[in-house]
């Protein structure tokens, strides 16, 4: 799932490219950079005992800029949406770190399906 989430967002045309990495980014140098975590592990919630399976997970999407928060919002929310299956946004946070960079965060509630 967490797979699925990081292939659409570096497919995506957000303004940081291919910046996107699972967990904590190996450094800021280059920005906007994204770090992408699982908030729990995904469930089993459906399956049609014919091998289709559909699975639910908590997807945390952090963003760190100086600038371009609306582009990234729209590009963030746009690849998500375009997940092929059930997305919800549950939360959106703006922060800003003692070093002066924006840090935007984003919660995404996923079920995705597919075959076994």
């Amino acid at each position: 799932m967490i797979d699925d989430v990081i292939t659409a967002l570096k497919n995506a045309s957000g303004p940081w490219g291919k910046n996107v990495y699972r967990g904590q980014p190996p450094n800021f140098t280059i920005l906007p950079v994204v770090g992408v975590y699982m908030l729990n592990e995904s469930d089993f919630v459906a399956g049609d005992g014919k091998g289709m399976q559909a699975f639910k997970g908590f997807v945390n999407i952090d963003i760190w800029t100086k600038d371009r928060i609306e582009d990234i919002k729209t590009s963030v929310r746009a690849a998500m949406y375009g997940l092929s299956g059930y997305v919800r946004q549950n939360a959106f946070r703006e922060l800003v770190e003692d070093n002066g960079l924006k840090h935007l965060q984003f919660e995404f509630e996923i079920i995705l399906g597919g075959f076994k």
